[in-house]
């Protein structure tokens, strides 16, 4: 290398361009990993809520589906009154049966349109796959 007379050296010079290049570079990566953050959160959030929304509309659509449960069943009390006179009884009990009847088959199409279904474990080996233990009996 010449002597320092005409000032820095090419090398130094380099050297410098090159740092400053650098640091534009980390400005930049700096930069774009906080909006890659921020995106991050973002996505979190909006996934949070759909799943919350979800939730919640499944239990309107699951209770909705419930109300004509419900209304069979207050159609079939109605049948009780207390004004029933007794030769009256084997029709308020018809009546009753033919109510509790329509109410099963509703609940058992609602619980089957919503992925319900009833399940006989007793007399079966336990599967944790299909089944939840609550507790041991002798």
């Amino acid at each position: 290398d010449p002597p320092d007379v005409l000032g820095p050296s090419l090398a130094e010079q380099a050297l410098r361009l090159k740092a400053v290049k650098l640091e534009k570079e980390v400005q930049d990566l700096t930069l774009r990993y906080q909006r890659a953050v921020a995106d991050c959160e973002n996505i979190r959030r909006r996934t949070q809520r759909c799943v919350e929304d979800a939730k919640i509309f499944g239990i309107q659509s699951f209770c909705k589906d419930l109300v004509e449960v419900a209304d069979i069943l207050e159609k079939t009390a109605e049948c009780f009154s207390e004004e029933t006179k007794p030769e009256d009884h084997k029709l308020t009990l018809e009546k009753v049966f033919q109510g509790l009847s329509l109410l099963e088959a509703k609940l058992k199409s609602e619980f089957a349109k919503h992925g319900l279904e009833k399940m006989t474990p007793i007399g079966d080996k336990y599967d944790p796959h299909e089944h939840e233990l609550i507790c041991h009996m002798p």
